[in-house]
């Protein structure tokens, strides 16, 4: 972005950033200024449209649906919502039987299919809400979701993949009291390798005492079921794009998914040795290098999230922002609040601190209520701080970050909020 560009810009912008009380005392920062009323500005609209309900709550034991609210956020084990009246709401999760988000429409078709009863037919259309869940809140519920149905039919092992994934991604304990305690199912080979890597996937992110407890059970209770059919199918290929229940997430996304294959015990007799391929390494998964984020399936790619995770915990900077350059225009059906934190750090570290504050105040206002949204209102501070200079800015965005990581219940990014007070001239 110009100098010039950026000049015109900010007079343009000099009134709001009065408003919000930005207003730099160096002249030299008239980038940092701009951004910052941009920041401001762009969290204050999104917090207004948020104020345009149209979601609708479906409670337990009710078959009328509580329309026009707007569903904000699953803390604390309680779905908090606003009303029709605008009134601040919350239910308990159990009490809530369905969730249909105006962004979601996938979701409204899957409730149809499962009705009230968990129809196995359901199962297809519920994973394809999960895999078109734009936001960190539509996965958690669908996840959430997808561990009822499962429990409800006495699939434990698919509902404890999809428990490790909401366990992992969330420093809330309330969510250990969605821990499924059945027996076992004879579920497949491919359910039980989903749920074994989605709970080492979780141990090693969540650092949550009661969590990690869960995670441990859990982890210890699918341990031998896992080896045995380790040693079963030796040579038995990961499904190409993972999998989710089992199923393979290729299948899910062409419309060519049937029943669910956990009810089905998977073959013990010897089977023909698969064909061979002229790159034998395709057809498994890479272990993930970073557990900093859960991903909705794993993958090969070497720009997927878990990949780009890797590459910035390691400083390679450079490799970092190519991958992410690479899946800017078509970046999937990955997690969007995440990647566009993993863009702002790799821009930023690159020395593109203008570009980079873009992408972390995207990620603040599009998905305000993720962790990843309070990680990049935190390193909007930094920039404030490091590349402009500005003091004052900078204080602000952090006491924001603070006060929304609090409410929102992230810890990780509230405890860094109060370590960086200081840094700013904060106390």
């Amino acid at each position: 972005m110009s100098g010039k560009k950026l000049k015109a810009q900010s007079t343009q912008h000099k009134a709001s950033s009065k408003k919000y009380g930005i207003q730099s005392t160096r002249r030299g920062s008239r980038s940092g200024n701009w951004l910052a009323a941009v920041v401001l500005w762009t969290v204050a609209v999104a917090n207004f449209t948020q104020g345009v309900f149209a979601d609708a709550i479906t409670f337990a034991g009710s078959s009328i649906a509580l329309r026009d609210c707007r569903v904000e956020g699953l803390r604390g084990g309680k779905v908090h919502y606003t009303d029709a009246r605008g009134q601040r709401q919350q239910r308990a999760i159990e009490e809530v039987r369905a969730i249909a988000f105006d962004d979601l429409p996938a979701l409204e078709v899957a409730e149809q299919s499962l009705g009230e009863t968990n129809h196995a037919d359901g199962l297809v259309p519920l994973l394809r809400a999960l895999l078109q869940g734009e936001t960190e809140l539509h996965r958690q519920w669908v996840r959430c979701r997808l561990v009822r149905f499962h429990e409800a039919r006495g699939e434990t092992v698919e509902a404890i993949s999809h428990a490790a994934v909401i366990m992992g991604g969330s420093d809330d304990p309330s969510w250990k009291s969605i821990e499924p305690t059945g027996a076992l199912n004879d579920a497949s080979f491919a359910a039980v390798k989903e749920a074994h890597e989605n709970l080492q996937i979780a141990a090693r992110k969540n650092g949550h005492a009661e969590l990690r407890a869960v995670l441990d059970r859990l982890s210890k209770k699918i341990q031998p079921l896992h080896d045995r059919l380790v040693a079963e199918h030796p040579s038995e290929p990961a499904a190409l794009g993972g999998t989710l229940s089992g199923i393979a997430v290729q299948s899910i996304k062409d419309g060519q998914a049937g029943a669910n294959p956990a009810v089905t015990a998977p073959e013990t007799t010897a089977a023909p040795p698969p064909p061979v391929r002229s790159n034998p390494r395709a057809a498994t998964p890479a272990r993930a290098a970073s557990p900093s984020k859960a991903l909705e399936s794993p993958t090969t790619d070497a720009a997927s999230p878990q990949a780009i995770d890797s590459l910035l915990e390691k400083a390679r900077n450079a490799d970092a922002l190519a991958r992410c350059e690479s899946v800017r225009i078509d970046p999937g059906d990955r997690d969007l609040a995440h990647f566009l934190h993993q863009y702002g750090l790799a821009l930023s570290r690159n020395g593109k601190a203008d570009d980079a504050a873009v992408m972390f105040t995207r990620c603040a206002a599009l998905y305000p209520f993720s962790e990843d949204a309070c990680q990049s209102l935190i390193q909007l501070s930094i920039l404030h701080r490091d590349a402009w200079a500005d003091l004052e800015a900078a204080q602000r965005l952090l006491r924001m970050a603070h006060a929304r990581a609090q409410e929102y219940q992230h810890t990780a990014a509230a405890t860094l909020a109060v370590e960086l007070m200081p840094s700013v001239g904060a106390r």
